[in-house]
């Protein structure tokens, strides 16, 4: 089942994150599966039945079968995963980003419009971008994502959300080979060994209920601001974090680090880290000596103390030799 832009537009125009969590709830304990008996018990509380149950079937959460409904497997590790309203309004707008559909391409090209305003990003559309754009804007809004400025008649990205922004920036920027040729001509073998490294290390982290979470960005979007989506288990709560993995000489910790890349680990603070693999021999790394470094723009970018930097290519190198030898 596919459905075109504008038809995952007037589906989003009938739908909120609390009709989704309802209908996922219903099923979840229902004991009579028939479409007609879950319509009706989704009724006593919620509208647009049709609409919700299409979105929840094209996001791959449900499934029908015989006139059956059911939640798939997807469906019911989302709402073992968040079980608050609140993370379920984070999780769903997350789900649209990772699930390849009309639904994702609308949300990208809506917050591929915004801009980084000194750190807050912002998108002033016009009279008609505003008609046009309402299905998925009025979601966002409902889904906490996003907040009208009525005094400076601008639309803001809330903080928990600043990484849906740099998504849509990797998601909506060119990938042909023509365009990436170049830095994939500089990207040099043991650069995707350590990123590949990471990605096992990081899936024996979260563990494998978790592992399928843990995302090569990179692999996908070579122009991308980070390398690995990754996260952690706080307090019961799901913490996202961006991982930006750099092949590093052994004796210097030097790097090159990109004016996107450097924006990301401004905008994404502490959930932005910088994964230091050495290089102790050619096509060969050492993970044990792997350096991770959180809130990488302060503690690398804003600490001369710490790191030299080149702003002409934006070089970064160890002041002192790392405590690791």
């Amino acid at each position: 089942m596919s459905v075109s832009s504008n038809e995952s537009a007037a589906i989003l125009a009938r739908l909120t994150p609390g009709q989704i969590t309802l209908l996922m709830g219903i099923l979840a304990t229902a004991k009579v599966r028939q479409r007609t008996f879950i319509a009706e018990q989704y009724l006593e509380r919620g509208r647009h039945f049709e609409e919700t149950l299409a979105f929840l079937k094209l996001v791959g959460w449900v499934r029908e079968l015989r006139g059956e409904l059911y939640l798939t497997d997807c469906g019911v590790l989302f709402r073992s995963r968040y079980t608050s309203v609140s993370q379920a309004k984070k999780g769903i707008v997350d789900i649209i980003a990772d699930s390849p559909s009309a639904f994702q391409m609308l949300l990208a090209r809506y917050l591929g419009c915004f801009s980084d305003d000194n750190r807050r990003i912002t998108y002033t559309p016009s009279v008609r971008a505003r008609l046009q754009q309402s299905a998925i804007r009025d979601f966002l809004m409902l889904a906490g994502a996003v907040k009208h400025d009525v005094q400076r008649n601008h639309y803001e990205l809330s903080q928990e959300f600043l990484h849906l922004y740099l998504w849509a920036k990797n998601v909506g920027g060119v990938t042909s080979k023509a365009q990436f040729r170049a830095n994939l001509a500089q990207k040099e073998k043991i650069g995707l060994l350590a990123e590949l490294a990471v990605v096992e290390y990081e899936k024996a982290k979260v563990g494998k209920d978790w592992a399928d979470r843990v995302i090569h960005v990179s692999a996908k979007n070579p122009g991308a601001c980070f390398d690995i989506q990754s996260l952690r288990l706080i307090g019961g709560q799901v913490v996202k974090r961006y991982i930006e993995v750099k092949a590093v000489p052994i004796d210097s910790f030097q790097f090159y680090w990109t004016a996107s890349e450097i924006q990301a680990s401004l905008m994404l603070s502490n959930a932005y880290f910088l994964y230091l693999v050495p290089v102790v021999k050619a096509n060969e790394i050492d993970l044990s000596r792997m350096e991770v470094i959180e809130e990488a723009y302060q503690n690398v970018y804003k600490s001369p103390d710490q790191w030299v930097k080149d702003e002409e290519v934006i070089i970064c190198r160890r002041r002192t030799p790392s405590k690791s030898l």
